[in-house]
């Protein structure tokens, strides 16, 4: 519906009554060009749509990228529990270690095991990785394929939960291991005394704690009066 001012709802600016007749007049008369207020009505009519057109390709490019971005991230995921899949034949879990038969460089197996309460918690009644002693709070637990099913009482409520290892958990060449390595101490080193990360404070003290300082009164020494010798 348009307007008293010649404008729709959506935007787009109609022409008025008097421009429409002006143009029909003129073509009967044999000019061929419109007048310029019709021209100019026209002109912004044209930007409106294409400003329009713009805006709705830049919001689909947008949109279409993160969708990329996630399915990219998605599949990588999907790989790489894919291989770790395929490279174990088999897992089972006696208390909290788990046992595995992993595929070696020369397609043999060979036994492997991984000690889940050092990387294995709960947090609330749930299993969480990067926590402790899993087994030490559950109710039960017990190995599903490749998932973890505990049940632990929080609360006076029973809660049930999974966790699945292949999203943790890898195999290379006949060693199970976990997928984020464990801290070293190189690493500790270089986040703890490199150069770059200390910070020096430095403070100017006020002056009465300078003198009242024993160390910094021996330091600190009062200058000599000589007098002038006497021509």
């Amino acid at each position: 519906m348009s307007s008293s001012n010649g404008s729709l709802s959506n935007g787009t600016t109609t022409l008025p009554p008097t421009l429409v007749a002006t143009h029909l007049v003129s073509s009967l008369n044999g000019a061929s060009t419109p007048p310029p207020s019709y021209l100019a009505v026209t002109k912004q009519n044209g930007m409106a749509t294409s400003s329009s057109n713009t805006s709705k390709v830049s919001t689909k490019t947008s949109h279409s990228l993160t969708t990329s971005e996630v399915s990219i991230k998605s599949s990588s995921e999907y790989q790489s529990s894919s291989f770790f899949k395929h490279t174990v034949s088999s897992l089972h879990l006696d208390g909290d270690i788990l046992h595995a038969q992993c595929l070696k460089s020369n397609r043999t197996y060979g036994s492997s095991k991984l000690n889940l309460s050092e990387c294995i918690g709960i947090v609330c009644g749930k299993l969480i990785w990067g926590r402790r002693d899993f087994c030490s709070h559950c109710k039960s637990v017990k190995l599903e394929k490749f998932t973890l099913i505990a049940e632990c009482v929080y609360k006076g409520e029973t809660i049930k939960s999974t966790l699945d290892l292949t999203r943790y958990l890898q195999s290379y060449n006949g060693t199970l291991g976990l997928k984020v390595a464990k801290p070293s101490p190189e690493l500790s080193s270089l986040f703890s005394e490199s150069r770059w990360m200390k910070f020096k404070i430095v403070t100017e003290p006020d002056a009465s704690v300078v003198i009242q300082n024993h160390s910094a009164g021996s330091i600190i020494k009062q200058p000599k009066f000589i007098p002038k010798k006497m021509k």
